[in-house]
């Protein structure tokens, strides 16, 4: 199964990672190209209640060209 997150901020990040260490196919998606680039050199680092840094694939979405099963939005409504 293909998981897409769309808004890789911080509870994009925090359930794509969760995903990703759990054995599903999880692609981050976020406009910000230095986040982007940030999640793929260095991963995901989960601090609070649970402690955790995972490897995880992060796109922008120009770089889209797979087709997904469930994509979950997680962004912003700028009211």
């Amino acid at each position: 199964m293909r998981i897409a997150i769309v808004g890789a901020g911080s509870l994009g990040t925090i359930i794509g990672a969760l995903l990703t260490e759990g054995g599903q196919n999880v692609d981050l998606i976020d406009a910000n190209e230095e986040n982007v680039k940030a999640l793929n050199e260095n991963g995901a680092q989960i601090t609070g209640f649970i402690k955790k840094h995972v490897k995880v694939n992060a796109l922008t979405p120009e770089q889209l060209e797979d087709k997904y099963d469930i994509v979950f939005l997680l962004t912003k409504d700028d009211v």
